[in-house]
């Protein structure tokens, strides 16, 4: 069974970095960015990190939102009219802790007419040191 967090593509992020991120969404037929109400970044903490003898294999079935992991930092998107694709555009501050996979990061939109979809799955995010940290 593959594991439920993605390993690509790789996220690396220097702590405490204001960090861009652009969003290009593939939506079901008929619907526009406009048709949610609100699009979220959340960064989650692995709190078993760092993980090792017979947790490390447990980590395959993590799901960072239903287990509980708490939030590190989340950003609320803006949409960019200005973009050929349907893209939302996020602003978030990276956690100050590094640590090589020791968060999760995902994008869900909600509300509005067309409901709660997950943009981008669950995927591993590595923050690396800085001199800011």
């Amino acid at each position: 069974m593959p594991p439920l967090i993605r390993e690509a593509p790789i996220y690396r992020w220097p702590a405490l970095q204001a960090q861009t991120v652009r969003v290009e969404c593939a939506l079901r037929a008929g619907l526009s960015l406009s048709d949610y109400g609100t699009f979220t970044l959340t960064v989650r903490q692995d709190p078993e990190w760092p993980r090792s003898g017979p947790a490390r294999p447990a980590v395959d079935a993590a799901n960072p939102r239903s287990d509980g992991w708490s939030i590190s930092t989340s950003s609320v998107g803006a949409i960019d009219a200005s973009a050929t694709n349907p893209t939302v555009v996020f602003t978030v501050t990276v956690p100050a802790a590094p640590g090589y996979r020791r968060y999760a990061l995902d994008v869900v939109a909600s509300g509005g007419i067309a409901g709660r979809v997950q943009l981008v799955d669950s995927t591993w995010l590595t923050v690396i040191p800085t001199l800011l940290a």
